[in-house]
């Protein structure tokens, strides 16, 4: 029977999660999209204490690269988007087949089902508030949570909890 000794079996655990394979002089948009359809799915995180995290996944493996390729792979127009987001375990990025693949996730959403039911009873219950997000993102583009508050008093600490 063939073995690995410990040093061989991590190189090879690190290798098949895209480690050890870094582009000279950056990563452009194919390789960006290569290696995230090779790990599936990026989650989507706003904490920057260096940089949002959903950018970090990428730079461990390739290296340097220009945010604004992934932005484009993320959220740029008609085809130069590939990535999809979508609530797979958590707010995530997506290839377009993985995307296709979770849509048994968007039907238990779509009927309140499971981890969706207070989603459902909201949408339910703040029919106005539903249409008028999804009119502010039709008219201005993908938006952040805070981009549609009207707060009047200071924020609270951390996320605004």
């Amino acid at each position: 029977m063939d073995s690995l000794s410990l040093r061989e079996a991590r190189r090879l655990a690190l290798r098949a999660q895209g480690f050890g394979s870094q582009p000279k002089g950056g990563a452009g948009l194919a390789a960006l999209y290569r290696q995230a359809a090779r790990l599936n799915v990026l989650q989507i995180d706003s904490v920057n204490a260096l940089v949002r995290s959903h950018y970090l996944p990428l730079f461990s493996r390739l290296g340097r690269y220009d945010l604004a390729d992934f932005d484009t792979l993320a959220w740029g127009p008609g085809r130069a988007r590939q990535l999809y987001e979508c609530w797979a375990h958590e707010a995530s990025l997506v290839p377009a087949e993985v995307w296709a693949e979770l849509r048994w996730r968007r039907e238990l959403a779509r009927q309140g089902i499971g981890i969706y039911r207070q989603l459902a009873r909201f949408a339910a219950e703040q029919p106005q508030l539903v249409a008028q997000t999804l009119e502010a993102v039709v008219q201005r583009g993908a938006l952040g949570a805070g981009s549609l508050a009207k707060r009047v008093d200071q924020a609270g600490p951390w996320w605004d909890w």
